[in-house]
C-alpha cells in the first residue's frame, strides 16, 4: 500500500477525512509522505476552464513525482523492510476522477489510472443521500469565503447548484466502475466521521 485518494462531490467530507487520517498516529509517524490538497490537484486549474489535455498535463507532472518517490524506495534495498515507518506514503484529494467528471470522459485518464494503480493506490470515494445535498451545501456556506456562496448560486440559485452536484455525484460513482484502483465507497450523509475513518484504515492498512 503505497497511497490513497480522496474523491466526492462538494461538501461530502473529503477535506474532514483528509484531516483526520493526516493526523492520525501511524501516519505521522510515517518518515515519507507527500500529501497533495484539492487546493493543487483540482482547484488550481478550476478557473480557467482547462481542456482534458491540459487537466491530464497536470495530474501526469504529479504522477511522475510520486513515481519518482515510490521506484526509487522500492528498487533500493529497503524494498523488503518490515517497518511501515519508513516506507512512503500518499494522500491526495481529488484526482484524476474529479478531472474525468470534469471533463466529460474517463477514457484521458486511464493511463494515469494504471499508473496510480502500478504504485498500489487505493480510491476512496465519498457519497450522500441526494436528499442531503442541498443542506450540506447551505451549511459550508459560512465557512468559507463569499466567493463560495457566489459561485454556487451561479448555477441558477441554490437549487441550480443542487441539481450540478447531483449530477456530478452520478457521473462520479458510474465513471468509477472503471477504474482499475481498488475502491470503497462510503455514505457520509451520518456525518459519522470517526466511523469512516475506521472504515478507510481497515481498507487501506
Amino acid at each position: 500500500m503505497s497511497g490513497v485518494i480522496i474523491e466526492g462531490i462538494s461538501a461530502s467530507g473529503k477535506s474532514i477525512i483528509f484531516e483526520k487520517l493526516t493526523n492520525r498516529d501511524w501516519y505521522r509517524e510515517k518518515q515519507s509522505k507527500i500529501q497533495l490538497s484539492e487546493y493543487l490537484t483540482e482547484r488550481i486549474v478550476e478557473n480557467i476552464e482547462p481542456t482534458v489535455d491540459k487537466r491530464v498535463e497536470l495530474l501526469e507532472g504529479y504522477v511522475d513525482i510520486l513515481e519518482k518517490v515510490y521506484f526509487n524506495f522500492y528498487n533500493s534495498r529497503f524494498k523488503n523492510t518490515r517497518s511501515e515507518r519508513v516506507k512512503p506514503f500518499f494522500i491526495l484529494e481529488r484526482f484524476h476522477m474529479t478531472h474525468s467528471v470534469e471533463g466529460g470522459s474517463f477514457d484521458a485518464f486511464k493511463d494515469i489510472d494504471n499508473r496510480l494503480n502500478n504504485m498500489n493506490f487505493k480510491l476512496i470515494l465519498l457519497m450522500m443521500d441526494e436528499n442531503v445535498v442541498k443542506e450540506r451545501l447551505i451549511d459550508t456556506f459560512p465557512r468559507r469565503p463569499a466567493t463560495w456562496k457566489n459561485y454556487c448560486l451561479s448555477f441558477g440559485g441554490i437549487d441550480g447548484a443542487v441539481e450540478k452536484y447531483v449530477n456530478m455525484q452520478r457521473t462520479l460513482l458510474n465513471f468509477s466502475k472503471e477504474t482499475s484502483l481498488s475502491k470503497l465507497i462510503i455514505d457520509t450523509t451520518k456525518m459519522e466521521w470517526d466511523r469512516y475513518i475506521e472504515e478507510i484504515e481497515s481498507f487501506i492498512l
